[in-house]
């Protein structure tokens, strides 16, 4: 099973790296042999994968991995298209859809495959975030100040939190096996059902594994936002 790691020295927000390690230890224990393989800028097209991840970044690293990114359109196009899973966290995110404008009215362009645009907005949006969604509740931590707008399915709807934009109550994208989300942590290790998501697209079969640590901790957190109201 080979895992696509991209921009993984540049694009690391709040241990978004985790998300690889948490998919490469569930893989060895289903014994599929998983590999990781790791792409910066300006390293050649890498070879075909199973899963692809990119994690978040500042402003000025995706500056730099920008225009190497849009060179990889048809890589990751193909990918999603076969049915492929993908995960991409905050700026990953943002950098998927159509563009991203800035304060000043720059139109950074994206890579158009997620039907989504990005503006900037005037307050960051910071703290933990809790989504209702078809895989059941999702938790992570989100900061940014991009308010992304989506035409088609959201990860989830916002119970706590802010989400895509802080107006509408959708969290992230969902497209074929593809997934966007502001959801750092990472993301993976709080939200198992994610994992069995991913690992079921590649393997076209059931997960068969006990997350009932992982789930606790879940539970903790869904708690913790429950007596105290919605207040971190």
């Amino acid at each position: 099973m080979r895992i696509l790691h991209l921009y993984y020295d540049l694009m690391n927000t709040y241990g978004d790296r985790g998300n690889v390690i948490v998919l490469y230890e569930v893989a060895e224990k289903m014994n599929l042999n998983p590999q990781i393989i790791r792409y910066t800028v300006g390293d050649k097209i890498p070879p075909r994968s199973d899963f692809i991840f990119i994690g978040g970044g500042e402003d000025w690293q995706q500056e730099i991995i920008y225009r190497d990114f849009m060179n990889l359109k048809n890589y990751i196009l193909e990918h999603i298209e076969e049915g492929k899973p993908l995960l991409a966290i905050c700026g990953g995110y943002q950098l998927l859809g159509k563009y991203y404008r800035t304060q000043d009215g720059k139109i950074i362009e994206g890579l158009n495959i997620f039907n989504i645009y990005t503006v900037s907005g005037n307050r960051r949006m910071v703290g933990n975030l809790i989504v209702e969604s078809r895989f059941g509740k999702l938790v992570g931590f989100e900061n940014h100040s991009g308010k992304t707008y989506i035409e088609g399915s959201a990860l989830g709807k916002v119970i706590m939190g802010d989400g895509n934009n802080s107006e509408d109550k959708t969290e992230g994208y969902i497209y074929k096996s593809a997934i966007g989300t502001y959801m750092h942590g990472p993301f993976l290790s709080k939200n198992p059902e994610i994992v069995k998501y991913i690992i079921s697209s590649i393997i076209k079969d059931e997960v068969n594994l006990d997350f009932s640590l992982e789930l606790k901790a879940k539970q903790k957190t869904l708690q913790f936002k429950r007596l105290n109201e919605g207040r971190f």
